[in-house]
């Protein structure tokens, strides 16, 4: 089953992000690192809470949207010869309706850009496209980098960036503004609680975070 946490981060408040016992799940907690009083940063979390035996009631059945979706993930892979990289904790997206509800929770502005850590095979990056935004996907994977790039190649406004995301960010952090992007993503499990951490403690900080965990 999939869960929300919706924070919105005021002045004065402060968070904390910490790995909770189900892995990969994430919360996000009072206490630890604080936001600057002028700063107001909008999170929305959408995570996934594995399967544990006193929790087992919280699961729901797969949906025809999730068949579907997933059925066209299968057969990008099988036709492109790609796989998750468990190593790297990348997982694909599998189920329609998470994607639409992360696109929704994004609340874009078509003026801001966008910025994805670890697209994979571009099911939540496909979507952002489709609303014309500027989009910078940045993604570990040589081969699923190289699939993105071909894919995306007609779309001017989608930039593919293969590399490890976070030394991206690190050259690149002074092109952007202060609350002047966001970020959506469906992070790999292994670096997610350090990406949100990272633009939680460090300037520039996005307008909102959309992520996956």
């Amino acid at each position: 089953m999939w869960y929300f946490l919706n924070k919105h981060c005021r002045s004065g408040k402060s968070l904390q992000l910490s790995s909770s016992y189900y892995s990969p799940s994430f919360l996000l907690t009072p206490g630890g690192q604080s936001l600057s009083s002028e700063h107001s940063l909008h999170f929305f979390i959408y995570g996934r809470i594995m399967h544990t035996p006193h929790r087992g009631a919280l699961f729901e059945p797969e949906r025809p949207q999730s068949r579907r979706l997933k059925a066209r993930v299968v057969d990008i892979c099988r036709r492109e010869s790609l796989r998750p990289q468990h190593d790297l904790g990348q997982h694909f997206l599998v189920d329609e309706r998470v994607l639409a509800d992360i696109v929704e929770a994004a609340s874009l502005e078509p003026r801001l850009p966008i910025l994805e850590i670890g697209p994979g095979i571009g099911v939540l990056t496909e979507a952002l496209a489709r609303f014309g935004v500027d989009l910078t996907a940045v993604e570990l994977d040589t081969a699923c980098a190289r699939y993105l790039a071909r894919n995306f190649h007609s779309k001017p406004h989608v930039h593919i960036i293969q590399g490890d995301a976070l030394g991206w960010w690190e050259r690149s952090r002074a092109t952007y503004t202060e609350g002047e992007f966001d970020i959506a993503a469906n992070l790999p499990f292994n670096i997610a609680s350090h990406v949100l951490n990272i633009f939680l403690s460090s300037t520039p900080r996005p307008r909102a975070m959309t992520v996956l965990l």
